[in-house]
């Protein structure tokens, strides 16, 4: 038997034997969840929140998945800044309101009394129940610690809504700003980054999202390990149809991708101030007539990012250089000049040009 004390009213809302109840009750399941109601007053509000949502909504079908529900309330109750967005969540809201307060009561055979003091504010404080929101109004950055380990650093005028618990299924949080991530890893939990257009997966690696209010562009850098970064349109679509493969860019690190609502696609490229990896200390860059092979593998070593070149073309090719105190791109720059060649930078990666030595 399900222990539904312990169940969010997100949680509630996607479990099968409390969507028959709401959509198509027979006379044990009611008698099953009035009894259990009865039995657990103190539970009344979360109830009536989760099934104030499905009807509200009118959401039958039991694959609408966690994160989709948790998009729901979070747009639902978002605290809006234009009079437009908060219209539209009070005639949201006030809906949800009208089905607590007025319908639940006749739903449940109870005492429709009961149910008149669950209006709005009864469950928003649901939602907050289970939902921590920071919001950093200081000039310098807050250190947030999650649950299962993982670190946030919270940059200013930047803000974030988390679940106080990741007991089931996937972690996720919602950012607007920016913020620098640290996860733990686990592979049964993947981690997700939701901002207004983009979503960032990942299993357990540290990387910045930055989705500035009011600004065109998004942003993922990569500084360790590896993440998954889809367009949220994309993301719901596939959600939508039910599609087994989803259309997104991997980056690894020193690796960036762009979202600007002026574009539909993700661009990946390569950040501002490429970092070494950790095995960049084996790495030695001074060079003497040293094929331009092992130079190139050099750097892939030591930056994570891979390099393409044509080796037939460059096999004439060798370098006499000390690079040891250049950045990445200083070193591209000086080791093109003295191969009389040229680099580009494409879906981040490195891209040489030669006619050769």
């Amino acid at each position: 038997m399900m222990d539904y004390r312990e169940y969010s009213f997100q949680e509630l809302a996607q479990d099968p034997l409390f969507r028959k109840w709401v959509f198509k009750a027979d006379k044990d399941i009611e008698l099953f969840w009035n009894t259990w109601i009865k039995q657990n007053p103190d539970q009344e509000k979360k109830v009536a929140a989760a099934r104030a949502l499905l009807l509200t909504l009118e959401v039958e079908n039991t694959d609408f998945d966690e994160e989709e529900l948790d998009e729901v309330v979070a747009t639902v109750f978002r605290k809006a800044k234009t009079s437009a967005r908060i219209s539209v969540m009070r005639r949201i809201a006030a809906s949800v309101a009208l089905l607590v307060t007025v319908g639940l009561g006749i739903f449940w055979g109870l005492d429709q009394n009961k149910f008149r003091e669950l209006s709005e504010k009864a469950i928003d404080e649901v939602i907050l129940d289970n939902y921590e929101e920071i919001a950093n109004n200081q000039q310098s950055n807050r250190l947030i610690k999650l649950e299962d380990g993982s670190t946030i650093t919270l940059y200013p005028e930047s803000r974030l809504k988390y679940a106080r618990d990741f007991k089931h299924g996937e972690r996720v949080v919602y950012l607007t700003g920016k913020a620098l991530f640290d996860v733990s890893k686990d592979a049964g939990r993947p981690f997700w980054v939701l901002t207004e257009d983009i979503s960032t997966q990942v299993l357990g690696t540290s990387f910045m999202v930055s989705a500035i209010e009011n600004t065109k562009e998004t942003n993922v850098e990569v500084s360790e390990g590896k993440v998954l970064v889809y367009t949220r349109k994309d993301l719901n679509s596939a959600k939508k149809d039910k599609k087994s493969t989803l259309t997104g860019v991997m980056l690894t690190r020193n690796q960036k991708v762009s979202f600007s609502k002026d574009d539909p696609n993700l661009v990946r490229t390569i950040i501002a101030e490429p970092i070494l990896t950790e095995n960049a200390g084996k790495v030695i860059f001074k060079f003497e007539e040293e094929p331009i092979a092992n130079v190139f593998s050099r750097l892939e070593q030591a930056y994570g990012i891979p390099v393409n070149f044509d080796t037939q073309v460059m096999s004439g090719c060798f370098v006499t250089a000390n690079l040891e105190d250049e950045n990445l791109y200083r070193k591209l720059d000086l080791i093109c000049s003295l191969s009389r060649s040229s680099y580009e930078i494409v879906d981040g990666q490195i891209i040489i040009y030669s006619k050769g030595c």
